[in-house]
């Protein structure tokens, strides 16, 4: 689900498509993601937590070039640390399914599961198709029923609930319930689709399907990982300088604090984007000129939804903001996802030239671009990382990690009848580098992962020749979804400053 850029290394980018070209774009690097959700200070001090003696298996549909792995630990600081790189074919029936089309997939994911906890071992695992499993199931299946199973699990691909079926949501179901067993932490991302999860978001100008979320990620044994974009380069009086550096530190580094966070929305729909253009609504935004021309009809953001499959699980119960819908509400986490829109996008190294890659020359400003997206396929394998970190400090491996993550929550926040409300406020990832450095949660209240749609589902106003919004009301406008204080559709629980949410996990030692 990797999103090219659209239209941090900090480049101007001279000969760049979409738009960027002579523009300055801020790429996130592994040492930019250390600065922006505070890891450093675990990597500081006489018991480091870097992910030592810890292992994260990204499961993938295609073979990479283990080299790029290099090049990337390489640019980025990160070869002085002690975690290797290796690719897997696990189990019975798996065969190779050598480098395909889902190269740049897999090669971000194995970029970024090692890129945060950079002492932790990465394997790519990886078979090929057969008639009764794809590959990538094939290999979490035989992962899982082995006699040691990998402590943390990532996968970034998904289709929303009402796709794969009853059968296909029991099978899911029943894979992250036997990893949850076993010990194993399993990442997924929640989709780059907005709230309209069963549409195409690579090739729909707007949603006729519905509100739908990931049928992989909807269970109630797994982390469903969304995605935020950041707000600094739309802030009043130029304050982008504020948060990112104008050059580079040796190792790529640009970013300077945390950097205020939306939700990551690339359409019409976005309350952020239709108010900076001066529309009063994201239904008049999307039904002018300008929204056509500039490329707005899209519903490329990230995903959030409520199931339609699973009841809401004790963990989610009480939670500030979580609606009383009796549902498995999507995501759970959310790290910056965005693929450029803004300007902001993240690295990574593909260079496969057969494959549609090119060199990971990171000093030759076309080259850093072209090796840069976005989608929560980051943001999957990113957090999976952080669990390696957790893992270490805890002394063993967590399984399903949403009870403690809420459970963080509502000791931070409170409840739904008795909220912090100054815990919340200072908090609230609008403020930027002025957030309380005691937060585990940056709450994102600005935004919302709303896109544009046509027809009878979930979509207002209901016409038959404008475009209305996704809504879950068809009579009224009721926006889906915006953020609010606490949990909510377009981000979860938040983004997190790592070093607080690892001291903070409760010891298993």
């Amino acid at each position: 689900m990797l999103m090219k850029p659209r239209p941090h290394l900090t480049i101007t980018c001279t000969g760049c498509p979409d738009g960027f070209d002579g523009q300055v774009i801020y790429l996130e690097t592994p040492p930019d993601f250390s600065t922006i959700y505070n890891v450093s200070p675990l990597y500081q001090g006489a018991q480091p937590i870097t992910g030592k003696g810890q292992t994260v298996v990204v499961l993938e549909e295609s073979d990479i070039r283990g080299a790029d792995v290099q090049t990337f630990r390489k640019a980025f600081g990160l070869s002085s640390f002690s975690g290797k790189f290796s690719q897997i074919h696990p189990g019975s029936g798996c065969t190779d399914p050598g480098m395909n089309g889902a190269i740049f997939e897999a090669s971000l994911d194995a970029e970024w599961a090692g890129a945060v906890a950079p002492d932790a071992n990465v394997k790519l695992a990886s078979c090929s198709d057969t008639n009764t499993l794809p590959g990538i199931l094939l290999a979490a299946v035989n992962l899982i029923e082995s006699a040691s199973p990998p402590p943390i699990m990532s996968l970034s691909f998904g289709t929303c609930e009402a796709n794969i079926g009853p059968g296909g949501n029991a099978f899911f179901k029943s894979l992250w319930q036997m990893a949850d067993g076993e010990g194993v932490s399993v990442f997924l991302s929640s989709g780059d689709g907005a709230a309209a999860g069963c549409d195409d978001f690579n090739t729909s100008s707007f949603a006729v399907v519905g509100i739908g979320a990931s049928g992989y990620a909807s269970t109630p044994y797994n982390v469903a990982v969304g995605g935020t974009d950041f707000l600094a380069p739309i802030l009043p009086n130029n304050r982008v300088s504020a948060y990112w550096s104008a050059s580079n530190s040796p190792t790529g580094q640009s970013a300077m604090s945390y950097i205020p966070e939306i939700p990551w929305d690339d359409s019409c729909a976005s309350s952020v984007l239709y108010k900076l253009a001066g529309f009063s609504s994201g239904v008049a935004f999307c039904n002018s000129a300008t929204a056509a021309q500039d490329g707005l009809l899209n519903i490329v953001g990230g995903s959030g939804a409520p199931s339609i499959i699973y009841a809401k699980p004790p963990w989610q119960h009480g939670i500030v903001g979580i609606p009383n819908d009796g549902k498995r509400d999507l995501p759970d986490v959310s790290l910056f996802s965005s693929n450029g829109f803004y300007g902001q996008a993240i690295v990574f190294c593909m260079s496969v030239v057969s494959q549609g890659g090119t060199p990971c020359n990171y000093s030759v400003p076309l080259d850093v671009f072209s090796n840069s997206a976005g989608g929560t396929s980051f943001a999957a394998p990113q957090f999976a990382s952080i669990q390696a970190l957790i893992n270490q400090k805890a002394g063993a491996p967590q399984g399903n990690p949403n009870p403690v993550l809420y459970q963080l929550h509502k000791t931070a926040f409170g409840t739904a009848a008795n909220p912090k409300i100054s815990g919340l406020a200072a908090c609230n990832a609008s403020l930027g580098n002025r957030v309380s450095p005691r937060c585990i949660f940056h709450d994102v209240t600005l935004g919302n992962n709303d896109v544009p749609c046509f027809g009878s589902n979930n979509c207002f106003p209901q016409s038959a020749t404008l475009l209305g919004v996704l809504s879950t009301s068809d009579t009224t406008l009721q926006v889906a979804y915006p953020s609010t204080r606490g949990w909510d559709f377009t981000s979860g629980l938040g983004s997190v400053n790592v070093t607080n949410l690892v001291n903070m996990w409760p010891s298993t030692q």
